[in-house]
């Protein structure tokens, strides 16, 4: 099978496969659990769970390689900018960062 026509098949086959799950999602009302108003009243019924809550289902998501912009956008949507943006920013102490961490006259190599 020429290349073309396996990526072609491909495309076919994921488009097919969204267009299924939204069909499933539809008819099954699961769709309607995703609304804005839906997810705040479920975490504003979680009480002070909520934040952790959603701060477990974006790491979740993060394992999972989902993207985090569309976390950090239903934060801020759901819990507003201050705990929005606090329950999806790294930590302070996240030293992923070479400019973070370093004390004094910071080296690449330390040993030369």
């Amino acid at each position: 099978m020429p290349l073309l026509r396996k990526s072609v098949l491909r495309l076919v086959l994921l488009v097919l496969f969204f267009v299924g799950i939204f069909v499933a999602g539809r008819r099954t009302g699961l769709t309607d659990e995703f609304s804005l108003a839906h997810l705040r009243a479920t975490l504003s019924s979680a009480g002070s769970l909520g934040v952790p809550l959603f701060f477990l289902a974006f790491t979740l998501g993060t394992l999972l390689q989902l993207p985090g912009l569309i976390f950090v956008a239903v934060g801020v949507l759901i819990h507003g900018r201050l705990y929005g943006g606090m329950a999806t920013s790294p930590k302070p102490s996240d030293t992923s960062s070479p400019s973070r961490g370093c004390r004094g006259p910071c080296r690449e190599n330390p040993t030369s």
